[in-house]
C-alpha cells in the first residue's frame, strides 16, 4: 500500500481508459507501461494529425491518467513497403512520458 514496490493495482485500468477514449480516425498499435505508470509510451496511427492532441486531452480526464504527462511526441509518414508506393492516408505517431535515451530536444 505504501507504493514502495511500484504498482500494486495492476494495469487493467489503463486498458479500460484507452478503450473508453475512442477517437474516430485514431488507433493504438502498442503501448508500454512501466512500474507505477510514471513511464509510459503509446504508438499508433491517425488519419488526421490534429486528432492526437484531442486524444491526449481526453486521456488526461481519465482517473488513472491524472497527473501523467507525455514529454515527447513523434509523428511520421509510414515507411513504404518494397515494390509498393508509400501509404499517405495516415500518419504514425508515438509518444513517451519521458524522452528516450539518446534523444535531444
Amino acid at each position: 500500500k505504501s507504493g514502495a514496490i511500484g504498482n500494486t493495482e495492476g494495469y487493467s485500468e489503463y486498458m479500460r481508459a484507452f478503450a473508453r477514449q475512442v477517437v474516430h480516425g485514431l488507433w493504438l498499435n502498442g503501448f508500454e507501461i512501466t512500474g507505477d505508470g510514471t513511464q509510459m509510451s503509446l504508438s499508433g496511427g491517425v488519419v488526421n494529425p490534429h486528432l492526437v492532441p484531442s486524444y491526449i486531452q481526453r486521456l488526461s480526464k481519465e482517473k488513472v491518467m491524472r497527473g501523467k504527462t507525455f514529454a515527447a511526441l513523434q509523428m511520421q509518414q509510414p515507411k513504404a513497403l518494397a515494390n509498393k508506393p508509400p501509404v499517405t492516408t495516415y500518419v504514425e505517431f508515438s509518444m513517451q512520458s519521458t524522452e528516450a535515451h539518446g534523444t535531444t530536444k
